[in-house]
């Protein structure tokens, strides 16, 4: 087997490196060919479009960002290769939907290539938002929007970087915090105006004021463990529409699938 894995050399404290010595000290598998690349965020494209064509499968270790980032490009691909989560972000959200993350926890790397052995491949969904931008797993709009575009910008200066998992969780909670009382005091509003072309052509539009925030998503898990809809299905061709009116809402969201007698939220439109 001919494997690539694109490893996020900061992601988790440094865990990429880590990662790194592992695979080259301990994971012996017969027959395994293994390419070990950090990533480049400023020439990843350049990087996947020039080692992932015709290898047998692709590991990227990192956050839901790294993934999300490559497995767009690799969508690109007549014939992608397949493409398995070493879980080392803050959320995690893809992995854990996909069951990566519970493979990961249970058993560290050796445990992760016994997953590879006995998985099957599956295809996944990849959504087109405009016309440059495209997304796996879920998108978020108004206030999840806002607090994520915040927190990267944030994790983009250097003296972030060597922080973990943890300071990246206190970021999310301080700049979610920030908007939310912004809202509360009624320092903005938000306007959305979301259009959606099925494979006819169709549109179907949501129109949505004063509301806090639209969740598009076919993947069980948000937020970094929080539950959405148990019947998504990221290869369906489905998304739904999860449409949150209030800052309380938004709340009851993220502690859904935390704390246990909260029941999933219900889908708007699908």
């Amino acid at each position: 087997m001919d494997c690539l894995f694109i490893i996020n050399p900061i992601a988790g404290v440094h865990a990429g490196k880590k990662i790194v010595a592992e695979l080259e000290r301990g994971l012996h598998v017969r027959g395994l060919r293994k390419h070990i690349v950090f990533t480049d965020p400023e020439h990843l494209e350049t990087q996947v479009l020039s080692l992932a064509p015709g290898r047998d499968l692709i590991v990227v270790a990192g956050g839901d960002g790294t993934v999300s980032a490559i497995a767009r490009i690799l969508g690109s691909l007549d014939r992608p290769p397949p493409l398995a989560i070493l879980p080392l972000g803050s959320g995690n959200d893809l992995a854990r939907s996909l069951g990566w993350w519970e493979v990961w926890n249970q058993g560290g790397l050796d445990y992760f290539w016994s997953g590879i052995s006995d998985g099957k491949v599956e295809a996944m969904d990849l959504w087109s938002c405009g016309e440059d931008s495209k997304f796996i797993g879920y998108a978020g709009f108004g206030l999840d929007a806002r607090i994520v575009a915040s927190v990267s910008q944030l994790r983009m200066k250097r003296f972030c970087h060597n922080f973990g998992k943890r300071w990246n969780q206190f970021l999310y909670v301080a700049v979610g915090l920030k908007y939310i009382l912004s809202i509360m005091l009624k320092f903005g509003s938000t306007e959305m105006d979301v259009c959606f072309f099925d494979k006819k052509g169709n549109m179907n539009q949501i129109r949505l004021k004063n509301h806090a925030a639209l969740i598009l998503s076919n993947i069980g898990h948000y937020a970094g463990g929080g539950a959405l809809s148990s019947a998504s299905c990221w290869s369906d061709g489905k998304l739904e529409a999860y449409v949150i009116p209030t800052v309380r809402a938004y709340l009851g969201l993220l502690l859904r699938g935390r704390v246990a007698f909260l029941s999933g939220p219900r889908v708007t439109y699908q």
